[in-house]
């Protein structure tokens, strides 16, 4: 009953919807996101306009209500204030109608294919909705905030029971803000307009409009009490969907509710579905819930499905089955993957990707799975490791049991590190030779894309050697080293002027993320140094 202090369905749903585009604000704004903004504000444009469809049918009710109660002077002027109601509201919902065409007119309006030519201009909204000037606060959104703030106080003295707060609320005023750095200095029009795309700045407009018309609706509903028009006895029934939004990203759930029109709870309805059980509530309104899927979606991203249900109602003339087809849409969501490099993966390394679909928000909960790659979760959302076992690598992410897409990689073979020898600290002069090196350092250097990438897969040594110091067509000396960094003491003692130290490389190591060491399967360099100084 309005004025009770239960939201309706609706006004829950409009409440979802506002945290929605609370959250996608803060996403980092791409094309795809600002199509899910105009799909919300064309939702939320859709709700404004049945709720006040809805507000109206009051407005009726209570005329037959006040002429069937012989227009008794004190219902009349209950009917004058419900009448100041709709007016105040029609001021509301006009002043910004008028700041949403303004809005989409600086930035280019539509095309002819009627899409907006700039749905992420940000400038133009500003100086819409914040004026020109930078502090002068001159904006329209500034005369919004006192038309609100004002409109809450004048509804507020029809009633006692319509305490309405204020509807314009700056950053300090609301919980979430008001600690945040940033944020918590930020007025009404800041807060709700800076740096805000086009496309984004009318669904804002479109929830205030949503607001305006629940204060409307509950001002309607306490009025409508005081002249008996909760009592009319209405003569058709009818099954009612309201669903929190017709568009809905794969992988999250639909939710609805369902709805018996000039229906008593005392009628005990019994519902159902094609696709799941539909719970039915105290009040006599039934509660859908199921997760949406979809693998045909179109161009756009879209799926459009539909599902049925009936209603079982008893009356006294027997049960009655009300028929339910409810359409609705599957949005494809935008997998977002964050990687150093992301466009192909290496083998046999830890890749780390961070996987993220923003459009599900707090309902993702991915799950993984790949082909040519085995997948290792680290216990954060999203954040996997993949090492890729062949040449491609599809990844198959799945939110509730629904896959979400599949992203495709190729993988590439780890590089080959450069091995270079020096003597002493320095990269000894191969081709003018020197005195014997009285220590040597063959160093294996990694690729250095592949070492910004995965620093921890890029790790090498050399492990072995074989030093020889070649007298003519013999060796004087030749020693094996398990290592890339040994003493030649005892070489540089031995040799003659003439001689030359070859130095061949026979094992190259590299220590991958899990600290594993792999022999690395390349050509081995030979180095010769000519001794030409004892």
């Amino acid at each position: 009953m309005a004025g009770s202090g239960k939201d309706t369905p609706r006004q829950r749903m409009i409440g979802i919807m506002y945290l929605v585009l609370t959250a996608m604000l803060a996403l980092q704004v791409k094309n795809t996101v600002l199509d899910k903004f105009i799909d919300i504000d064309n939702s939320l444009q859709e709700s404004m306009v049945s709720a006040r469809s809805d507000n109206q049918k009051i407005i009726n009710g209570m005329e037959k209500s006040i002429e069937k109660r012989g227009n008794r002077a004190e219902d009349l002027k209950v009917m004058e204030q419900a009448e100041e109601v709709i007016g105040e509201t029609d001021k509301i919902i006009q002043m910004i109608t008028e700041m949403r065409a303004e809005m989409v007119k600086v930035s280019g309006g539509k095309d002819e294919d009627g899409h907006y030519v700039k749905a992420d201009e940000e400038d133009e909204v500003m100086n819409v909705a914040l004026g020109t000037m930078e502090g002068a606060k001159s904006g329209k959104a500034y005369e919004l905030e006192r038309l609100l703030n004002a409109y809450s106080e004048r509804i507020s003295d029809y009633d006692s029971v319509l305490q309405i707060p204020k509807l314009a609320l700056g950053a300090s005023e609301i919980s979430r803000y008001k600690n945040e750095d940033g944020q918590k200095t930020k007025d009404f029009a800041e807060l709700n307009f800076e740096e805000t795309p086009m496309v984004a700045a009318l669904a804002v407009l479109s929830d205030i409009q949503n607001k305006v018309s629940r204060v409307e609706s509950k001002a309607l509903g306490v009025l409508s009490e005081k002249v008996g028009a909760k009592d009319l006895v209405f003569d058709e029934i009818i099954a009612v969907v309201a669903p929190e939004s017709r568009y809905v990203t794969a992988g999250t759930p639909y939710q609805a509710r369902v709805y018996v029109a000039a229906h008593s709870t005392a009628a005990n309805p019994s519902m159902s579905s094609n696709v799941g059980n539909i719970h039915v509530l105290e009040d006599g309104s039934g509660e859908l819930k199921f997760t949406a899927s979809a693998s045909d979606f179109d161009k756009q991203g879209y799926a459009k499905r539909v599902w049925t249900g009936s209603v079982k109602l008893r009356t006294p003339k027997g049960d009655t089955i009300l028929q339910i087809r409810e359409e609705y849409t599957v949005v494809k969501p935008n997998i977002k993957i964050s990687s150093a490099s992301v466009q192909a993966l290496y083998r046999n390394c830890g890749n780390d990707l961070d996987v993220q679909v923003p459009e599900l928000g707090v309902n993702y909960n991915p799950v993984f799975n790949a082909s040519g790659a085995t997948v290792q979760t680290t216990g954060q959302k999203g954040l996997i490791k993949i090492i890729p076992t062949g040449s491609k690598v599809s990844l198959v992410v799945k939110n509730n049991g629904a896959t979400i897409g599949i992203e495709t990689f190729r993988v590439k073979k780890v590089p080959h590190p450069s091995l270079v020898l020096l003597g002493s600290g320095k990269k000894l002069d191969l081709a003018r030779g020197g005195a014997t090196p009285r220590r040597i350092n063959v160093k294996a250097i990694p690729d250095e894309d592949f070492a910004e990438f995965l620093p921890k897969d890029a790790r090498y040594r050399v492990t072995q050697i074989e030093v020889i110091l070649a007298r003519g067509t013999t060796a004087a000396k030749r020693q094996t080293f398990n290592s890339g960094k040994v003493e030649l003491r005892e070489f540089a003692r031995d040799a003659r002027k003439g001689d030359r130290l070859v130095i061949e490389v026979k094992k190259v190591e590299r220590l991958n993320y899990l600290n594993q060491r792999e022999t690395v399967r390349m050509e081995m360099p030979v180095f010769s140094y000519s001794i030409t100084a004892i």
